[in-house]
């Protein structure tokens, strides 16, 4: 990012990228005047989204490329499920992987509140305007020229899962939840 904000000719330079979350950290020591956006979706609008990607770019070929026995950060594999992760539908896994991400961003939050802002992405498509004035004062910065208004669509898109889709992500939230709480309060 450095080489990048050094060619970029400007002060600052706005980069979407989501897997950061796992960088933050470091970013934040190599760029102390940076900050760092996560916006909280709905499980069932993740899950649905990570479903409906297509081709080599999509995000299920992270549960194909990657490995799945060993732990996971990323993945969301963790001492309380590695023992039977494989075995699940790709819909358990994507809700894992969803968890392992609430509570790095919650984790993130809470150790950096000055420098990592979390919103609601339903609170934020409904509300964009006034989310992103409040973006554009805690960064003193014009964003309107460089967003893209979010797909109010994308708030209903969950509604292709099937019903036993949707039972599966419904049972593994319930269970794993339990271990990710688990997992954030021992490290907390």
């Amino acid at each position: 990012y450095d080489i990048i904000q050094k060619k970029s000719g400007s002060t600052w330079i706005l980069e979407k990228s989501h897997p950061n979350i796992w960088l933050t950290e470091s970013l934040i020591s190599s760029f102390p005047n940076s900050y760092f956006i996560g916006m909280q979706r709905d499980v069932y609008q993740v899950v649905n989204s990570m479903l409906d990607h297509k081709g080599g770019n999509g995000v299920k070929i992270w549960f194909e490329t990657l490995p799945q026995d060993k732990i996971s950060k990323f993945l969301g594999i963790n001492k309380y499920n590695i023992s039977y992760y494989q075995e699940l539908p790709i819909e358990a896994k994507c809700v894992i992987r969803w968890l392992s991400h609430y509570y790095e961003l919650e984790r993130l939050k809470n150790n950096f509140p000055e420098r990592v802002l979390v919103f609601d992405y339903t609170y934020f498509c409904n509300n964009f305007e006034s989310e992103l004035n409040k973006l554009e004062q805690i960064t003193n910065l014009d964003l309107k020229k460089y967003t893209e208004y979010p797909n109010p669509k994308s708030l209903i898109k969950f509604e292709n899962l099937s019903e036993d889709q949707l039972k599966i992500i419904e049972n593994t939230f319930e269970k794993e939840s339990l271990n990710f709480r688990k997992l954030y309060y021992e490290n907390n």
